[in-house]
């Protein structure tokens, strides 16, 4: 990859509870590491959550992690339509896991509006996960040990981002329409349920 180019930009913008944090806190660790010679991805992240020390010090890593704080909705849509990447994240820990099952962040349908590749960290089992995997429309990484293996895929072949967009942008087009949606999440609920 050459140096000169400007470094993939992965946002993520939403709630850090129920463990999110430390999902993030993996890719910023891995950013840092991959980062060591020049800067190949940033990891932006914008929540209304207040964090603590720990918190603090595992998400703002130096060239390749910074917590931004609290943005306005439109501003959070402006911050999603110019990213290379967005990003979902849930945790991996069980209790957090089970806690967030069947939860269907509108994050996701923001994520599908802004025409950028979303890339996803998190169990399968999610209703979150599972939805953006039945439907192929994001990178995916089920396991955590499967995220620096993602993160490489992305930057080792910055073209994926670009063809795994435009899925996800014709998946859009296809199945935007708020009933179609409504319907879509009804059924995988249900068959979650089973």
């Amino acid at each position: 990859m050459n140096v000169n180019l400007k470094p993939i930009e992965i946002v993520y913008t939403g709630n850090i509870s129920y463990g999110r944090w430390k999902t993030l806190a993996r890719v910023a660790e891995f950013l840092a590491v991959i980062n060591s010679d020049y800067t190949k991805a940033i990891l932006n992240i914008y929540s209304q959550n207040t964090i603590n020390t720990e918190i603090d010090r595992a998400i703002n890593i130096n060239n390749a992690s910074y917590f931004r704080g609290s943005v306005s909705y439109n501003e959070v849509k402006k911050i999603l339509n110019k990213a290379d990447i967005v990003l979902h994240v849930e945790s991996f820990e069980n209790k957090y896991a089970n806690a967030t099952r069947l939860s269907f962040s509108t994050k996701i349908i923001d994520c599908m509006e802004s025409g950028s590749c979303i890339m996803a960290i998190g169990p399968e089992n999610l209703a979150s996960i599972s939805y953006l995997i039945n439907n192929n429309c994001a990178l995916v990484a089920t396991d955590a040990h499967q995220i620096n293996q993602l993160i490489l895929t992305v930057i080792e072949n910055p073209k994926v981002i670009t063809q795994k967009a435009a899925a996800l942008n014709e998946f859009a087009k296809k199945n935007h329409d708020i009933k179609t949606i409504q319907n879509m999440l009804d059924n995988d609920f249900k068959r979650l349920l089973n």
